[in-house]
């Protein structure tokens, strides 16, 4: 991926084949490169052709700053437990509001035990009070997932799949084509015999390791 436009160009493609389209759903964040998708720009052509548009943001709430109106989706989600460490199932739907009358919810009373629900709030003013503040958590994220890219494809000798402006605190690097141990037992291989637990896997014979930064780790 050279820039944003090769995304936009290559969704535009699909949509002038198919005139079908009445829902387009589109991760902010991929969660296998890392890579952070133009949004915006891709609800805008979608509405242009009067498509719905469900925004996947699990990696982008904690990653990036967020102005979630000003995308103009009709429906945008994410949840807490990726990036803004709060627990499992503190998840939350935002809905534009001419499709508020669309949403059937499933709390219907105060007797919940379901307490991971209302955590995010919390979250948020830990993360103001803890480490310089929210901003500096992700400026931290982000610089050091471009030192650990940047090491990387140095010693692999691989190029970045994208632009660094692309990513934030995820991004995922070529492993060198002379690996021909398997994902699965390469995984093994640095869980067992290194302690490193990362993901890895594999699209059109190329194998990629993504990096995920986070405050406890460091160079």
């Amino acid at each position: 991926v050279e820039s944003p436009q090769d995304i936009i160009d290559q969704i535009v493609e699909v949509m002038d084949q198919q005139d079908d389209i009445t829902i387009a759903i589109y991760s902010h964040i991929a969660s296998p490169t890392g890579i952070i998708l133009p949004v915006k720009e891709l609800t805008t052509i979608s509405h242009e052709r009067d498509i719905t548009v469900f925004i996947d943001g699990a990696h982008a709430v904690g990653q990036i700053q967020l102005d979630i109106p000003s995308i103009d989706a009709d429906y945008y989600t994410s949840d807490g437990h990726k990036w803004l460490t709060s627990p499992k199932g503190s998840a939350f739907l935002w809905t534009r509001k001419d499709h508020h009358d669309t949403l059937a919810h499933s709390l219907i009373s105060n007797g919940t035990s379901d307490s991971a629900y209302f955590a995010i709030v919390d979250t948020f003013e830990f993360r103001e009070n803890v480490g310089g503040g929210d901003k500096a958590w992700k400026q931290y994220n982000n610089e050091l997932c471009l030192f650990a890219r940047t090491e990387l494809d140095n010693l692999f000798q691989t190029e970045s799949i994208a632009p660094t402006s692309m990513f934030a605190s995820l991004a995922a690097v070529k492993l060198p084509q002379e690996i021909n141990t398997p994902i699965g037992v390469l995984r093994d291989i640095l869980y067992d015999e290194y302690n490193i637990e990362i993901e890895l896997f594999e699209i059109e014979n190329i194998k990629y390791a993504r990096v995920s930064c986070q405050v406890y780790n460091d160079e």
